[in-house]
């Protein structure tokens, strides 16, 4: 697709551009002819970024600006330069990068030795630039793209020597059935002889652009010179001169490969593997791993059945329905290569257009689930004559376009979109804007079956799912097949998740739709992937099953388990483990990222992304550190751009992290979460685990108090008699073998807030275990208070006989007895309720503290057990609640009396028809 036409709305210059509240712009560090990169502050991130936006914020500018930036969001590597946001702010778009303080690459290995010498060669500079930008490529074509702009001021060495190639502003997909930008592209002197030749540019094209740059280093001057045409048609006519014809003191090795690049023949120039090979790198070296399996590879092995539901789900789409297919599945599982290899035969198709985005979760910008679907649309418009354009136009576009401003690239809606008055309210206007939506791919479904597919739909945001439900509205949805793939575990924490499912919900059963949820393979399907993996080896059938029952049938494992088995060559004596892998991986990590892995798997939770970043002390380089933990599968982010989290991809490289860390460096970095989450203010239950895990016990068991203690009040019963018990085991960690009285007191403490958090939580047994530890040791009174309330607590728990004993051993200290026998009892019990009858229930009022600590007691010991033994034995339980009476009435505590009333209404009116009349007296 070419720049827009003449009348493609533009806005102001970005001179203007003075940076948004997060971005503090510091200077121009260069400009393009489309875009303009600038230094700038991240206050969020608290570091410097390059900042790229464009000089003319146009309809094919901003398309460009998000394809360079979504076509290597995701990679990282060493020798690229490390992608941050995609934003838009006020209309402005704009994305920061990793900001690279250097030279280019021909300063560095042509330094002046004085400053007004020539530049000369320095072999050792050019041989190390060289590797790494060789590494660079290979990595950038492994990812399925195309530089297409290689040249020395794309190239930045840092003062350390790391070289970075930089500006993807022309990169293009290596595939030739995805979208590609004709004509020449590209800086002349740097480009390949076929291109002017209108040939589609491949992997060779970068490599002959690779031969100039190091052509240029090591003679100082370029191959081919003189006006464009001359240099166009050199190029075609001519082989480029040996640079050793112009300086003969280079070294052999690197003459022969610069000569072997530049060859006019793309078929005979050097490929990734042959350009390593020449330079003694290995693929190992170069690339990181991918993402996903690869969609035409043998990753899709055991999902005939899910390939078949998408099939008959096109089929309802193509009879006249809106069909909504979700592809729900857990990290690594494949769901993106299963649709993409469902879809990728239909690229080439008239019957059908697909529509392929993702959500990016670094980028913030509006209806981020449709961004990407409208920007292919455009493009796949902008393919077509005007005439046939026309006709699919809606009549209220204007509205449509902004939100998708992209769209006004495309004449036939430039035409329609001129400026006109609005309505006044912004919710008419969007309303008109998802109609418009909808009657487009009404009227593009006329001509073919339109197939939106959304990757990573957790990231999307809630105005997106708006406009889906919108799109897919019964009655009369435009017959269409909308395909949306997202991570089962972030189903609670996505707003767009949340939201559509709402939106879903309230459209009633006209909305047609399916799910085909991805899980693990099955154990042979496990191990037909690895075996196709593996390649001929005599040992392929062994190390195939071994390799599916070791990954748990994820065939993210699989692949890291197979290259890895290649990569060593063979197996040891423990065999083949994802610990073995997970560990080997570890060590190819820089310091930076092996601590902040190191974070984040010792927290065991998410953890928010800038606690991370300082507990790991890696905020100047946090972001590159991240991005390649990311790109290699070690950390996943939750919880979107708002409040990002960070936890382990997966539990098996947690404890594979974990396991292998010393005990010191273990308690270190628990100490350094702790640190970070304590200056942000963290709840003390949060703090106790990292406190504990970095041997702090003192401080653990204060905030495991704490935290009880805040249970408790919270009246979260069961939590807080679990941080009890917590809290006494490191209180007996901390005192050792030895207990001061100080220490035996608040042990005592301890254990009764325990047994009073299990009482409330109802589990009795366990409340009178620690009230009669409690018991053992205290003063008399507390003594014997403590050990009838654990009676009272077996008694009521159904522990009759344990109750019994605990219940005599009190009523003997306060000078009573219980019967042995209801037959024994009957005669007390006739003459107490006797006197009850006689005595009525009049009472003095007394405050608690007037009466007696003695009398208290036994009345409290009596309806201890007239409520323990009240559903068991009728006889025994009467006679105490006459004694708890009496005793009541006598005393005239009030909550003493009320309590003893209450037991003596329910016994009343189990009594027959009179007890009745007198319970209710």
């Amino acid at each position: 697709m070419r720049p827009g036409p003449a009348r493609e709305q533009q806005k102001q210059l970005t001179q203007d551009f003075q940076g948004t509240s997060r971005f503090e712009l510091a200077r121009r560090l260069g400009e393009g002819g489309m875009g303009v990169v600038y230094l700038a502050h991240d206050r969020d991130r608290g570091a410097d970024v390059a900042l790229k936006t464009l000089r003319r914020d146009s309809p094919y500018g901003i398309l460009k600006l998000k394809d360079e930036f979504r076509a290597l969001a995701e990679m990282v590597h060493p020798n690229l330069v490390g992608l941050h946001d995609l934003l838009e702010e006020d209309g402005t778009w704009f994305f920061t990068m990793e900001f690279i303080d250097g030279v280019d690459f021909l300063k560095y290995v042509r330094p002046r030795v004085t400053f007004d010498a020539e530049p000369t060669l320095d072999p050792k500079r050019l041989r190390r630039a060289f590797e790494q930008l060789a590494r660079g490529v290979v990595a950038l074509h492994d990812a399925g793209h195309l530089h297409r702009d290689i040249k020395p001021s794309n190239l930045m060495v840092e003062r350390g020597g790391r070289l970075v190639v930089l500006d993807f502003g022309l990169v293009t997909p290596l595939d030739a059935r995805r979208p590609r930008e004709a004509g020449l592209t590209g800086t002349l002197e740097y480009m390949p002889p076929e291109q002017g030749d209108g040939a589609e540019p491949r992997a060779a094209s970068d490599w002959y652009s690779v031969g100039v740059v190091l052509f240029e280093a090591l003679t100082g001057q370029l191959p081919f010179t003189g006006k464009p045409f001359k240099i166009i048609v050199d190029k075609r006519r001519f082989e480029a001169p040996r640079a050793s014809s112009i300086a003969p003191e280079i070294p052999p090795e690197l003459d022969a490969l610069c000569a072997a690049l530049l060859r006019r023949d793309p078929d005979a120039r050097p490929g990734d593997d042959e350009v390593l090979a020449a330079l003694g790198i290995t693929r190992e070296d170069s690339a990181p791993l991918p993402h996903s399996m690869p969609a035409d590879g043998p990753g899709l092995i055991g999902r005939e059945k899910q390939t078949r539901a998408l099939t008959l789900a096109l089929t309802e789409a193509r009879r006249g329905r809106a069909v909504m297919v979700s592809v729900p599945g857990s990290s690594g599982m494949g769901k993106s290569a299963l649709v993409r290899s469902f879809l990728d035969p239909m690229l080439d198709r008239d019957d059908v257009m697909v529509l392929s985005g993702r959500c990016y979760e670094r980028e913030s910008v509006p209806y981020k689930a449709f961004d990407g679907i409208i920007d292919a649309l455009t493009r796949r418009l902008g393919e077509l004559m005007p005439e046939a354009v026309e006709p699919l136009v809606p009549d209220s576009v204007r509205a449509l376009t902004r939100l998708f401003p992209v769209l006004l690239h495309i004449d036939a809606i430039a035409d329609r979109a001129a400026p006109e008055e609005e309505p006044f309210d912004p919710r008419e206007v969007r309303r008109r804007a998802f109609a418009a939506l909808r009657t487009l791919f009404t009227r593009l479904a006329d001509q073919c079956t339109p197939i939106l597919y959304i990757d990573d739909l957790q990231w999307g945001d809630a105005d997106s799912a708006a406009l889906l439900a919108e799109l897919l509205r019964p009655p009369e949805a435009p017959p269409l097949l909308v395909i949306g793939s997202y991570r089962s575990e972030e189903v609670e924490s996505s707003d767009f998740l949340r939201a559509s499912e709402r939106a879903f919900a309230a459209a009633g059963e006209g909305l047609v739709r399916r799910e085909i949820e991805i899980g693990p393979l099955d154990p042979v399907s496990a191990a037909r992937l690895a075996r196709s993996l593996l390649g001929e080896r005599d040992d392929v059938w062994r190390l195939g099953t071994q390799i599916a029952g070791e990954s748990g049938g994820n065939p993210f494992f699989i692949e890291a388990l197979v290259r890895h088995l290649q990569h060593v060559g063979g197996l040891g004596e423990s065999g083949l483990t994802v610990d073995d892998v997970v560990r080997a991986r570890f060590e190819t990590l820089d310091e930076p990222a092996q601590r902040l892995l190191q974070v984040v798997a010792v927290t065991g939770r998410p953890l928010a992304q800038d606690i991370a970043f300082e507990a790991a002390g890696t905020s100047g380089e946090a972001a590159r550190s991240l991005g390649r933990l990311r790109a290699e599968h070690f950390v996943r982010v939750r919880g979107g751009t708002s409040q990002p989290a960070l936890e382990t991809y997966h539990d098996r490289i947690r404890e594979a992290v974990t396991a292998s860390l010393p005990t010191l460096i273990t308690r270190a970095v628990h100490l350094d979460i702790a640190q970070a989450l304590a200056r942000r203010g963290a709840e003390p239950e949060v703090l106790v685990t990292h406190y504990r895990g970095a041997g702090d016990l003192a401080q653990a068991w204060s905030l495991t108090k704490e935290s009880a203690d805040r249970a408790a009040q919270k009246l979260a019963f069961d939590r807080a008699a679990a941080l009890y018990a917590d809290a006494l085991a490191l209180h007996r960690e901390l005192r050792g073998a030895q207990c001061t009285p100080d220490q035996a007191s608040t042990e005592r403490d301890l254990l009764e807030r325990l047994g009073r958090a299990r009482v409330n939580a109802g589990r009795g047994t366990e409340a009178a275990e620690a009230l009669l530890e409690a018991a053992e040791g205290a003063e008399p009174v507390r003594r014997l208070e403590l050990t009838r309330e654990a009676g009272a607590q077996l008694l009521i728990s159904g522990r009759l006989k344990r109750g019994l004993e605990v219940m005599r051993g009190v009523l003997d200290q306060i000078g009573m007895t219980l019967p042995e026998s209801s037959r024994r009892a009957l005669p007390g019990l006739l003459a107490r309720r006797a006197r009850v009858r006689l005595r009525g229930t009049q009472f003095t009022r007394r405050d608690e503290a007037a009466v007696p600590r003695a009398a208290l007691t036994r009345i409290d010991a009596c309806w201890s057990v007239a409520l323990g033994l009240g559903l068991i034995d009728h006889v025994r339980a009467g006679d105490f609640q006459a004694r708890t009476l009496i005793l009541s009435l006598e005393a005239g505590e009030p909550c003493r009396v009320a309590r003893a009333l209450a037991l003596e209404a329910a016994y009343a009116s189990a009594t027959g028809p009179g007890g009745e009349a007198r319970a209710g007296v």
